[in-house]
């Protein structure tokens, strides 16, 4: 979902630039006739052909990357392949072994071929961050583990320079810049969201029945993931060229909304409050704003994952969140004749879906204790919509049905049911999903239902 967040800085360039210290202008490049001495042999000039440079390398890693792994099944191996030309068999594994030892060749900040190397170029950090970028891509585990490898490399090397001093590397400190820490967290959600497709197929063939061990341990992968996500972004903040963006916060909180951790609200919560930390003293802060609301929905996700995993409060968490948020960012109204008709601007698809997200949470509390008080404050939740003029949908009716059979007895079940449904067809959001959750919580009242246009009259595609 995060695809149409994605903005020009999260981006990866398939076209690469001059270098900077290269002030030479097109129209000042003057191409001069060579005069080629008989007296050099074949072998010299095959010898200056032999070694492509590092900008070769990469524009044929780019054309590889292009191409993708659906229409390039092989295409990692191909750059294994390709990597291993340039940098020999034993640099390239050193390069991506998970161990401690820092590859010795890149300590002055290049890297010259070693022995099985058919290259003698040097190898820059543009490259291993572009690599960082692809292996990120990549929906094999192992290749992933080599994003992070290298990226953890590219992290120690560039302190240890630092603290030599090391003035060949004063080029290079900008690197690993933002793009791999953002496309490895883009990674570890795609990562998630395959162990979560892999978990719901599993829980198909066994008739609804989980697999535990393969349930525990993806749910341990993803939250391992997710942790480990917070540390880059503590490694993004020490320096500008690395330095988070609106979008690095809403992708670490999906992927803490896949975790399925119990703690996963708590984590939600100090993402969110350290980008506004971020926002309150960066220059720049439309980014932020802009994708605020939508941030503040992500932490409710979080909340709603801790429900759904028993954690307790989670429901109220969540709430107080959504009261924050509209009391310090406010809900614009269009107030005619002192009645509230409608929302200003984009804003209500926000606000409306933050106050769904809110519902949902309390419709998915595991915890007895707190279904009572879940049930409350999902109307409650609703009461608020109404009063700041924001429109129900289908799914906002839905999810307070499901909240309904935590009543805490079956005629007040009956009773909430009846309103909400009777409010359901007044707005004219009755749907199948609706008729659904009606049927489990207030059967007669379904079984009785007679369907009238005007029902579903809101609905983009009515009701069959």
């Amino acid at each position: 979902d995060d695809d149409d967040d994605d903005d020009d800085d999260d981006s990866i360039s398939t076209s690469i630039s001059r270098d900077d210290d290269n002030n030479v202008d097109d129209d000042s490049v003057v191409v001069k006739e060579i005069d080629v001495d008989e007296s050099i042999s074949s072998s010299d000039v095959n010898n200056i052909y032999s070694s492509p440079s590092v900008l070769s390398y990469r524009f044929v890693l780019q054309t590889i990357m292009h191409i993708g792994e659906r229409n390039l099944p092989d295409c990692y191996e191909k750059v294994d392949d390709l990597m291993t030309r340039l940098m020999g068999k034993e640099g390239y594994n050193r390069l991506i072994e998970d161990n401690e030892l820092l590859p010795t060749y890149l300590l002055n900040g290049n890297f010259t071929g070693t022995t099985g190397s058919t290259n003698q170029s040097t190898v820059d950090y543009k490259l291993l961050n572009d690599l960082v970028n692809y292996f990120s891509w990549s929906n094999d585990r192992l290749y992933l583990e080599r994003a992070k490898t290298i990226l953890h490399k590219m992290e120690k090397i560039r302190e240890h320079c630092l603290a030599q001093g090391n003035d060949n590397m004063i080029w290079n400190l900008s690197y690993p810049d933002h793009r791999p820490y953002n496309s490895l967290i883009v990674g570890l959600i795609n990562n998630a969201l395959k162990l979560q497709r892999l978990n719901t197929k599993k829980k198909t063939e066994n008739r609804g029945i989980y697999i535990v061990d393969g349930v525990n341990s993806q749910k341990d992968q993803i939250e391992e993931d997710a942790i480990y996500s917070m540390g880059l972004l503590d490694s993004m903040m020490n320096r500008d060229s690395s330095m988070a963006s609106a979008v690095t916060y809403r992708r670490l909180l999906r992927l803490f909304s896949l975790s399925k951790s119990k703690d996963a609200g708590e984590k939600g919560e100090e993402i969110l409050s350290r980008m506004n930390t971020h926002m309150a003293f960066s220059s720049i802060k439309e980014p932020f704003e802009e994708f605020y609301l939508r941030s503040c929905q992500g932490a409710v996700d979080c909340w709603t994952v801790s429900a759904m995993a028993k954690r307790q409060g989670a429901a109220k968490r969540a709430t107080q969140l959504l009261d924050r948020v509209v009391c310090h960012h406010g809900i614009k109204q269009i107030h005619v004749d002192d009645d509230v008709e409608t929302i200003e601007n984009s804003e209500v698809d926000d606000y409306l879906y933050l106050h769904n997200a809110v519902l949902r949470c309390c419709a998915v509390t595991a915890l007895e204790t707190d279904k009572a008080d879940a049930l409350r404050l999902a109307f409650d939740t609703y009461n608020k919509m109404q009063d700041n003029g924001i429109l129900p949908t289908s799914y906002t009716f839905s999810q307070l049905l499901n909240c309904c059979s935590f009543a805490s007895t079956q005629d007040q079940q009956l009773h909430l049911s009846n309103l909400v449904f009777e409010a359901a067809c007044e707005a004219g959001c009755v749907n199948k999903h609706v008729l659904f959750r009606l049927k489990q919580v207030n059967y007669h009242l379904f079984q009785t239902y007679e369907q009238l246009p005007g029902h579903s009259i809101a609905l983009k595609i009515p009701i069959k």
